[in-house]
């Protein structure tokens, strides 16, 4: 058997708050949800989750910050088999992101801060792509997005952008 591919995931990290409703709420309206879901979530995060679960080894490099929550997102990365190196080890709470998806078409409201608050000037210290054969970055750690993808590209390894919302 094929060693599965190993690669590295650069980017948002997220609190994701998911509720079911019928539709989106108007101005100072209070609705109920049918259903809830508390996950990890941002562009990188859900692509190295994916990833694992294709059976590829991801690793994925976020800043989180130290917070009661934070735990719960190093649980949930851990059970889908993700390595994590948390960039931040300031006090701060995780990203949050309060997302409404309608129940008849599928489509979502989003509100978020993403990752401005939480840039990395720098690449850790000792960072090496030896141990991946490919990087993924999503844009929200730019400036280590582009040190790492320089990187990868010296030892000729795909580069993955994803440019999305």
């Amino acid at each position: 058997m094929q060693n599965p591919p190993k690669t590295l995931f650069i980017g948002l990290i997220t609190f994701d708050i998911i509720y079911q409703v019928k539709q989106v709420p108007t101005s100072n309206e209070k609705i109920v949800s049918h259903h809830q879901l508390l996950t990890c979530g941002g562009p990188a995060t859900n692509a190295a989750i994916t990833f694992s679960h294709l059976s590829g080894v991801s690793s994925l490099m976020a800043s989180l910050g130290q917070h009661d929550l934070s735990s719960l997102i190093c649980n949930e990365l851990s059970k889908y088999q993700v390595d994590f190196l948390n960039l931040s080890n300031q006090t701060l709470s995780p990203t949050i992101s309060s997302i409404m998806v309608t129940e008849s078409t599928g489509e979502r409201a989003v509100v978020s801060v993403n990752a401005k608050h939480k840039q990395c000037k720098q690449l850790p210290v000792g960072f090496s792509m030896d141990k991946h054969q490919a990087l993924f970055v999503d844009g929200h750690q730019i400036q280590i997005s582009i040190d790492a993808a320089q990187i990868a590209r010296q030892k000729q390894y795909p580069v993955i952008f994803d440019g999305g919302s």
